[in-house]
Protein backbone atom coordinates (compact mmCIF):
# COMPACT_ATOMS: atom_id res chain seq x y z
CA UNK A 1 0.00 0.00 0.00
CA UNK A 2 2.95 2.01 -0.65
CA UNK A 3 1.48 4.49 -2.86
CA UNK A 4 -0.31 6.13 -0.25
CA UNK A 5 0.42 7.41 3.38
CA UNK A 6 -0.43 10.36 5.12
CA UNK A 7 -1.03 12.01 7.99
CA UNK A 8 -3.17 15.18 7.69
CA UNK A 9 -0.29 14.29 9.53
CA UNK A 10 -1.77 14.24 7.94
CA UNK A 11 -1.13 15.29 8.21
CA UNK A 12 -4.36 14.72 6.51
CA UNK A 13 -3.49 14.52 9.07
CA UNK A 14 -4.92 17.72 9.65
CA UNK A 15 -3.79 19.28 12.54
CA UNK A 16 -5.28 22.36 14.18
CA UNK A 17 -2.76 23.69 16.88
CA UNK A 18 -2.83 27.09 19.11
CA UNK A 19 -0.47 27.78 22.03
CA UNK A 20 -0.96 25.13 24.61
CA UNK A 21 -2.88 22.65 23.13
CA UNK A 22 -3.00 20.64 19.39
CA UNK A 23 -5.74 18.62 17.75
CA UNK A 24 -6.11 15.87 15.33
CA UNK A 25 -3.20 14.23 14.50
CA UNK A 26 -1.20 15.77 17.60
CA UNK A 27 -1.96 13.99 21.31
CA UNK A 28 -3.38 16.69 23.26
CA UNK A 29 -7.07 18.35 22.88
CA UNK A 30 -8.27 20.29 19.60
CA UNK A 31 -7.79 24.60 19.95
CA UNK A 32 -10.87 26.65 21.74
CA UNK A 33 -8.94 29.91 20.26
CA UNK A 34 -6.78 31.45 17.34
CA UNK A 35 -7.64 30.69 13.67
CA UNK A 36 -5.11 28.82 11.97
CA UNK A 37 -3.76 30.34 9.20
CA UNK A 38 -1.63 27.15 7.69
CA UNK A 39 -2.11 24.25 6.30
CA UNK A 40 0.82 21.81 6.11
CA UNK A 41 1.04 19.14 3.31
CA UNK A 42 3.54 16.16 3.16
CA UNK A 43 4.51 15.37 -0.54
CA UNK A 44 6.69 12.20 0.05
CA UNK A 45 7.34 11.87 -3.64
CA UNK A 46 8.07 14.42 -6.67
CA UNK A 47 5.80 14.71 -9.90
CA UNK A 48 7.23 11.62 -11.37
CA UNK A 49 7.07 9.88 -7.95
CA UNK A 50 10.01 9.35 -7.04
CA UNK A 51 11.72 10.71 -3.94
CA UNK A 52 12.42 13.26 -2.49
CA UNK A 53 9.36 15.29 -2.47
CA UNK A 54 8.51 18.38 -0.52
CA UNK A 55 6.48 20.29 2.27
CA UNK A 56 4.21 22.13 1.43
CA UNK A 57 2.78 25.18 3.21
CA UNK A 58 -0.74 26.85 2.25
CA UNK A 59 -2.62 29.75 3.52
CA UNK A 60 -5.58 29.53 5.11
CA UNK A 61 -8.77 29.85 4.63
CA UNK A 62 -8.47 27.22 1.57
CA UNK A 63 -9.74 28.09 -1.92
CA UNK A 64 -9.93 26.16 -5.02
CA UNK A 65 -6.61 25.96 -7.12
CA UNK A 66 -4.41 28.12 -4.71
CA UNK A 67 -0.73 27.43 -4.43
CA UNK A 68 1.46 26.63 -1.75
CA UNK A 69 3.39 29.87 -0.13
CA UNK A 70 6.20 27.50 0.83
CA UNK A 71 7.34 24.73 -0.63
CA UNK A 72 10.25 23.31 1.32
CA UNK A 73 12.72 20.53 -0.01
CA UNK A 74 13.77 18.00 2.84
CA UNK A 75 17.43 18.19 4.55
CA UNK A 76 20.33 16.74 2.31
CA UNK A 77 19.60 13.05 1.25
CA UNK A 78 16.26 12.30 3.27
CA UNK A 79 13.56 10.66 1.46
CA UNK A 80 10.53 11.93 2.17
CA UNK A 81 8.53 14.41 4.48
CA UNK A 82 6.16 11.49 5.83
CA UNK A 83 4.34 12.48 8.83
CA UNK A 84 3.95 15.75 10.51
CA UNK A 85 2.76 17.11 14.03
CA UNK A 86 3.00 20.05 15.53
CA UNK A 87 3.89 21.32 19.22
CA UNK A 88 2.62 23.93 21.46
CA UNK A 89 5.52 25.85 21.12
CA UNK A 90 5.32 26.11 16.83
CA UNK A 91 7.32 23.68 15.90
CA UNK A 92 6.74 21.14 13.03
CA UNK A 93 8.11 17.81 13.24
CA UNK A 94 8.42 16.51 9.73
CA UNK A 95 8.72 12.96 9.55
CA UNK A 96 11.90 11.67 6.90
CA UNK A 97 13.11 7.81 6.26
CA UNK A 98 15.42 7.53 9.82
CA UNK A 99 14.76 10.54 11.46
CA UNK A 100 12.15 13.56 12.45
CA UNK A 101 13.36 17.14 11.95
CA UNK A 102 12.28 19.64 14.00
CA UNK A 103 11.41 22.69 12.20
CA UNK A 104 10.31 25.88 14.19
CA UNK A 105 7.52 27.88 12.15
CA UNK A 106 7.00 29.84 10.49
CA UNK A 107 8.79 28.46 7.88
CA UNK A 108 10.39 30.10 4.41
CA UNK A 109 12.18 28.18 1.37
CA UNK A 110 15.70 27.81 3.07
CA UNK A 111 14.55 26.94 6.68
CA UNK A 112 16.64 24.23 8.15
CA UNK A 113 15.85 21.94 11.05
CA UNK A 114 16.45 23.18 14.87
CA UNK A 115 17.88 19.23 14.91
CA UNK A 116 16.94 15.83 13.73
CA UNK A 117 16.02 12.95 15.58
CA UNK A 118 17.46 9.73 14.50
CA UNK A 119 14.23 6.96 14.73
CA UNK A 120 14.71 3.90 13.20
CA UNK A 121 15.48 2.39 9.79
CA UNK A 122 12.26 3.00 7.26
CA UNK A 123 9.69 5.61 6.96
CA UNK A 124 8.86 7.80 9.73
CA UNK A 125 5.31 7.85 8.49
CA UNK A 126 3.12 7.95 11.80
CA UNK A 127 3.64 10.86 14.26
CA UNK A 128 1.72 11.98 17.32
CA UNK A 129 2.47 13.87 20.62
CA UNK A 130 0.97 13.00 23.56
CA UNK A 131 0.34 15.21 26.60
CA UNK A 132 3.67 15.27 28.12
CA UNK A 133 5.31 16.13 25.05
CA UNK A 134 6.25 12.34 24.21
CA UNK A 135 7.14 11.86 20.54
CA UNK A 136 5.44 8.89 19.02
CA UNK A 137 7.29 7.34 15.60
CA UNK A 138 5.69 5.21 13.66
CA UNK A 139 7.81 3.01 11.11
CA UNK A 140 5.91 -0.11 9.55
CA UNK A 141 4.36 -2.14 12.26
CA UNK A 142 6.13 -0.61 15.01
CA UNK A 143 6.04 2.20 17.48
CA UNK A 144 8.93 4.28 19.14
CA UNK A 145 8.25 6.78 21.82
CA UNK A 146 10.99 9.35 22.55
CA UNK A 147 10.91 10.80 25.99
CA UNK A 148 10.29 15.12 26.34
CA UNK A 149 12.30 16.78 26.45
CA UNK A 150 12.78 16.32 23.03
CA UNK A 151 16.79 16.89 21.01
CA UNK A 152 19.30 15.36 18.63
CA UNK A 153 20.39 13.23 20.98
CA UNK A 154 16.65 11.23 22.25
CA UNK A 155 16.68 8.14 21.94
CA UNK A 156 13.45 5.92 21.89
CA UNK A 157 12.01 4.27 25.96
CA UNK A 158 9.09 2.10 24.59
CA UNK A 159 9.51 -0.14 21.16
CA UNK A 160 5.74 -1.15 20.75
CA UNK A 161 4.95 -3.88 18.16
CA UNK A 162 1.07 -3.49 16.84
CA UNK A 163 -0.41 -6.91 16.44
CA UNK A 164 -1.47 -7.10 13.13
CA UNK A 165 2.24 -7.99 12.68
CA UNK A 166 5.49 -7.41 9.95
CA UNK A 167 4.07 -5.36 7.17
CA UNK A 168 3.63 -1.75 6.24
CA UNK A 169 2.56 0.70 6.84
CA UNK A 170 1.42 2.45 9.65
CA UNK A 171 -0.74 5.55 8.25
CA UNK A 172 -1.66 8.39 9.86
CA UNK A 173 -2.24 9.03 13.77
CA UNK A 174 -4.78 11.44 14.85
CA UNK A 175 -5.17 12.21 18.67
CA UNK A 176 -8.04 13.21 20.95
CA UNK A 177 -7.67 13.64 24.60
CA UNK A 178 -5.95 10.16 25.77
CA UNK A 179 -6.90 8.57 22.74
CA UNK A 180 -4.48 7.52 20.22
CA UNK A 181 -6.03 6.40 16.55
CA UNK A 182 -3.52 4.71 14.16
CA UNK A 183 -4.50 3.82 10.80
CA UNK A 184 -2.77 0.36 9.88
CA UNK A 185 -3.00 -0.93 6.51
CA UNK A 186 -1.41 -4.08 6.78
CA UNK A 187 -3.51 -6.79 6.76
CA UNK A 188 -6.80 -7.22 4.70
CA UNK A 189 -8.99 -5.90 5.74
CA UNK A 190 -6.65 -3.43 7.81
CA UNK A 191 -7.21 -1.70 11.33
CA UNK A 192 -8.15 0.95 13.01
CA UNK A 193 -5.84 0.28 16.00
CA UNK A 194 -6.80 2.94 19.26
CA UNK A 195 -4.74 3.08 22.22
CA UNK A 196 -4.71 5.00 25.83
CA UNK A 197 -1.92 7.48 26.00
CA UNK A 198 0.64 7.34 27.33
CA UNK A 199 2.16 4.58 25.82
CA UNK A 200 4.03 1.54 27.79
CA UNK A 201 5.66 -1.39 26.63
CA UNK A 202 2.96 -3.45 27.57
CA UNK A 203 0.24 -1.07 25.92
CA UNK A 204 -2.45 -3.29 23.71
CA UNK A 205 -5.24 -1.81 21.66
CA UNK A 206 -8.33 -0.93 23.30
CA UNK A 207 -9.97 -1.44 20.09
CA UNK A 208 -9.27 -2.62 16.81
CA UNK A 209 -11.83 -1.66 14.50
CA UNK A 210 -12.61 -3.59 11.38
CA UNK A 211 -15.95 -3.40 10.83
CA UNK A 212 -16.50 -0.09 8.11
CA UNK A 213 -15.83 -2.68 5.13
CA UNK A 214 -12.51 -1.20 4.12
CA UNK A 215 -9.79 -2.83 3.06
CA UNK A 216 -7.41 -0.44 3.93
CA UNK A 217 -7.78 3.17 6.08
CA UNK A 218 -5.45 6.01 4.28
CA UNK A 219 -6.29 8.33 7.61
CA UNK A 220 -7.63 9.00 10.43
CA UNK A 221 -9.15 12.27 12.42
CA UNK A 222 -11.00 13.62 15.08
CA UNK A 223 -13.70 16.11 15.43
CA UNK A 224 -13.96 18.70 17.63
CA UNK A 225 -16.55 16.93 19.71
CA UNK A 226 -14.35 12.94 19.50
CA UNK A 227 -15.95 11.27 16.62
CA UNK A 228 -13.71 9.48 14.87
CA UNK A 229 -13.18 9.79 10.72
CA UNK A 230 -11.61 7.54 8.60
CA UNK A 231 -10.53 7.67 5.12
CA UNK A 232 -10.89 4.05 3.77
CA UNK A 233 -10.15 2.57 0.04
CA UNK A 234 -12.74 -0.26 -0.54
CA UNK A 235 -15.56 1.19 -0.95
CA UNK A 236 -13.83 4.80 -1.39
CA UNK A 237 -15.61 6.80 2.02
CA UNK A 238 -15.38 8.55 4.87
CA UNK A 239 -16.84 6.38 7.66
CA UNK A 240 -17.62 8.52 10.68
CA UNK A 241 -17.53 6.76 14.09
CA UNK A 242 -19.21 7.90 17.21
CA UNK A 243 -17.58 6.81 20.69
CA UNK A 244 -17.43 5.29 23.01
CA UNK A 245 -15.22 2.94 20.24
CA UNK A 246 -14.91 -0.78 20.48
CA UNK A 247 -13.62 -3.41 17.92
CA UNK A 248 -17.37 -3.53 17.63
CA UNK A 249 -17.95 -0.01 16.36
CA UNK A 250 -19.82 0.61 13.11
CA UNK A 251 -19.58 4.00 11.20
CA UNK A 252 -22.76 5.94 12.30
CA UNK A 253 -22.36 7.56 8.57
CA UNK A 254 -20.16 7.80 5.66
CA UNK A 255 -18.93 10.41 3.10
CA UNK A 256 -18.63 8.68 -0.47
CA UNK A 257 -15.87 9.69 -2.19
CA UNK A 258 -15.99 7.35 -5.50
CA UNK A 259 -15.53 9.65 -7.53
CA UNK A 260 -12.04 10.74 -6.10
CA UNK A 261 -8.64 9.78 -6.76
CA UNK A 262 -7.33 7.28 -3.70
CA UNK A 263 -7.63 8.10 -0.25
CA UNK A 264 -5.15 9.51 2.41
CA UNK A 265 -5.11 11.74 5.14
CA UNK A 266 -8.14 13.24 6.98
CA UNK A 267 -8.29 16.41 9.59
CA UNK A 268 -10.24 19.81 10.78
CA UNK A 269 -9.98 23.37 11.32
CA UNK A 270 -11.43 25.34 14.17
CA UNK A 271 -14.11 26.22 11.77
CA UNK A 272 -14.62 22.11 11.61
CA UNK A 273 -13.89 21.91 7.83
CA UNK A 274 -12.81 18.49 7.09
CA UNK A 275 -9.48 18.45 4.47
CA UNK A 276 -9.36 15.56 2.43
CA UNK A 277 -5.70 14.90 0.83
CA UNK A 278 -6.33 12.19 -2.25
CA UNK A 279 -3.44 10.46 -4.30
CA UNK A 280 -2.58 9.50 -8.07
CA UNK A 281 -2.85 12.44 -9.16
CA UNK A 282 -2.67 14.34 -5.55
CA UNK A 283 -5.57 16.35 -4.68
CA UNK A 284 -6.48 18.42 -2.01
CA UNK A 285 -10.05 18.57 -0.86
CA UNK A 286 -11.72 21.14 1.72
CA UNK A 287 -15.28 19.56 2.86
CA UNK A 288 -17.63 22.34 4.44
CA UNK A 289 -19.69 21.17 7.10
CA UNK A 290 -23.01 20.37 8.10
CA UNK A 291 -21.76 16.67 6.26
CA UNK A 292 -23.82 13.89 4.71
CA UNK A 293 -23.53 10.78 3.03
CA UNK A 294 -23.79 12.86 -0.34
CA UNK A 295 -21.10 15.67 0.69
CA UNK A 296 -18.78 16.96 -1.95
CA UNK A 297 -15.67 19.41 -1.90
CA UNK A 298 -16.02 22.74 -1.02
CA UNK A 299 -12.88 23.07 -2.65
CA UNK A 300 -9.52 21.20 -4.24
CA UNK A 301 -6.26 22.15 -5.20
CA UNK A 302 -3.89 20.27 -7.45
CA UNK A 303 -0.72 18.63 -6.04
CA UNK A 304 1.96 16.57 -7.41
CA UNK A 305 2.00 12.89 -7.40
CA UNK A 306 2.66 11.58 -3.92
CA UNK A 307 1.42 11.10 -0.85
CA UNK A 308 0.42 13.76 0.97
CA UNK A 309 0.36 14.25 5.30
CA UNK A 310 -1.46 17.73 6.48
CA UNK A 311 -1.57 19.72 9.63
CA UNK A 312 -3.48 22.55 10.44
CA UNK A 313 -1.44 25.02 12.75
CA UNK A 314 -2.62 28.89 14.27
CA UNK A 315 -0.98 31.78 14.09
CA UNK A 316 2.75 31.70 12.72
Amino acid sequence: MRSIHWMLVAALAAVAVTTGCKGSGTALNPPTATIPTRLYVANFSNANGVFPGSLLDFGLPFSSNVAPLVTLAPPAGNEGPFGLVLDSSHRLFVGYSGEVAVYKLPLTPSSTPQFQITTAAGESQGLALDASGDLIVGINDTLYVFPAPLSSTSTASVTLALPSGPGCCLQEFAVHGSTLAIADAVTSPDHIYLYSLPLTGASVPTASITTGGSQAYAGVAFDASGKLYAAGYSPKQIEIYTPPFSSLSTPTMAISTAALTLPGPLGFDLQGNLFYAADQPGTLYEYTPPFTAVSTPAAQTAISFGQLIGNIVAGN
